[in-house]
């Protein structure tokens, strides 16, 4: 995976984790800002680590020049590799390189490696915790922001969570890149952490291609109005005969549980 350029100052780096949080007036919102209370409960970083998963990064797996052009002063902007261009890089989740790209610094496809994130804040979500609110409408397909953690294997997660037990961690945040990788958000992540579950979710998470590297987008699954909370399906699954989660999400179809039962494997 090629590396991207760093932050050039910590104040940069912190904005990227807040997800495009600049100072808004949130009088005309409901819900109680916990965002600095909730920075604080771990290490806010700006891209994934790589632990005991390797950078999967391959050549012939990067981003090839697309056919897309743009002319700043004759199309529009949209054309540049944007959601209405034929870019096929963008169609099959791929981003472009920015040395590649025949639209070059116009390019719209970049959106992981430029960090375009969604306005948003934490808020507490009351039974469910801390959650993730949103300060500006998002149409459907909006990027809100990267799910950031420290990449490892399935094993030395499974190690992890028996240590995070030892300790006293009851909440472990994490996602699954497939059955071998999985970012784990508990000590060093990013925001999307705080993102809760829901049995009708407003987003989706979608897996992109990104120099050469697998990476987690939130992406939007339905019109979000400014105030409203953004959640997506967890898809978790629990062993058979183990305590359910409760969920708390209120929507009318609610399951009342996170997640679905997985048999056990049959020896």
């Amino acid at each position: 995976m090629k590396e991207e350029a760093p932050f050039r100052d910590g104040q940069e780096s912190k904005a990227a984790s807040l997800g495009g949080n600049a100072e808004d007036d949130c009088s005309d919102i409901d819900g109680i800002d916990v965002t600095e209370r909730a920075l604080s409960s771990f290490e806010t970083i700006d891209r994934n680590i790589f632990v005991s998963a390797t950078n999967e990064g391959r050549k012939h797996e990067e981003a090839i020049p697309c056919t897309c052009h743009y002319n700043p002063e004759r199309d529009p902007r949209d054309q540049a590799c944007g959601e209405t261009s034929s870019c096929f890089n963008r169609l099959i989740q791929m981003e472009c390189n920015p040395l590649t790209c025949p639209c070059g610094s116009y390019c719209l496809n970049r959106r992981f490696q430029k960090h375009q994130y969604a306005k948003v804040r934490i808020i507490d979500a009351g039974r469910k915790g801390n959650g993730m609110q949103a300060l500006e409408d998002l149409d459907t397909d909006s990027f809100i922001m990267e799910y950031m953690g420290e990449m490892v294997t399935a094993a030395a997660f499974r190690k992890r969570t028996r240590a995070y037990q030892a300790e006293g961690i009851q909440h472990h945040y994490f996602m699954s890149i497939d059955n071998v990788k999985i970012i784990d958000a508990t000590r060093k992540g990013c925001i999307a952490r705080f993102i809760n579950h829901s049995c009708s979710p407003n987003c989706v998470l979608r897996k992109w291609m990104v120099g050469g590297a697998t990476r987690l987008g939130i992406f939007v699954k339905r019109p979000i109005k400014r105030g409203e909370e953004i959640t997506f399906d967890y898809k978790f699954e629990r062993i058979a005969g183990s305590k359910p989660q409760p969920c708390y999400c209120g929507a009318p179809e609610c399951k009342g549980i996170i997640g679905i039962a997985k048999e056990r494997t049959k020896k």
